[in-house]
């Protein structure tokens, strides 16, 4: 639920944090690995000892005074079960493919509220200049009719700038409609209002300007680093 408003410039850091924390996506990654957590536990039962207690209350139905009590109680430890280590163990993996998971999922949520946030920045980056062509292109109009009074210019010269004033407008409006437009996905992201402007990110545009390094080296590390990976060699494992 969008509940709160950001009133200071949002960052892109910020923003990752926000949908880590308050999206649903996040809520049911957590919720999954607690699930698989609960079948570890309950695979861990084979092995402890079991209590089973009853009770019986017995009444004589002609006198209602005699009444006969009775309990038991039952242990059962078990001593060995074939079963129950493969069970256990597979149990044990799916919960750490359950936990990679989890990491994955949150790491891709936070991969698509930086897109957002980068798509929603280009808008507002575009939404700039066009305001300020908006307002050249007021500016000329007037200019050329104040010279169309003075009869230094023709009618066509004034048409041109009426045109080139209508053509900003439409591109003003166009671009507003984008900004407007795009600030949804990161409010859906977020679950919060983003009524401040986006600050941009100078430090990652900065790195953007390097190259990466293409090394074979970088394909093995990232997968043996992506939780993604991971977990599905533990779903192969159980």
């Amino acid at each position: 639920r969008v509940d709160e408003a950001v009133t200071a410039p949002l960052t892109i850091e910020r923003a990752v944090e926000l949908a880590v924390t308050r999206n649903e996506r996040s809520a049911i990654a957590d919720t999954t690995v607690e699930a698989a957590e609960a079948r570890v536990r309950r695979a861990r039962t084979a092995f402890l000892p079991r209590v089973d207690i009853s009770g019986n209350l017995r009444s004589d139905i002609g006198n209602g005074s005699e009444r006969d009590v009775s309990a038991a109680a039952l242990l059962t430890q078990p001593i060995f079960d074939a079963r129950a280590f493969p069970l256990y163990r597979q149990q044990r993996f799916e919960r750490d493919a359950a936990v990679l998971s989890a990491a994955d999922s949150k790491r891709v949520l936070g991969f698509d509220a930086a897109v957002s946030f980068l798509t929603t920045l280009s808008f507002e980056q575009v939404l700039r200049p066009a305001v300020r062509r908006r307002d050249f292109a007021q500016t000329n109009l007037d200019d050329v009719r104040a010279r169309f009074d003075a009869a230094l210019v023709s009618t066509n010269d004034v048409t041109r700038a009426e045109l080139e004033l209508a053509t900003a407008v439409r591109e003003l409006a166009q671009a507003t409609g984008d900004v407007q437009a795009s600030r949804v996905d990161p409010e859906n992201l977020l679950k919060i209002h983003v009524d401040a402007p986006l600050a941009p990110p100078t430090a990652l545009l900065d790195a953007a300007d390097d190259a990466p390094p293409a090394a074979e080296s970088s394909v093995a590390e990232a997968q043996a680093r992506r939780s993604d990976i991971a977990a599905r060699r533990a779903r192969v494992e159980a």
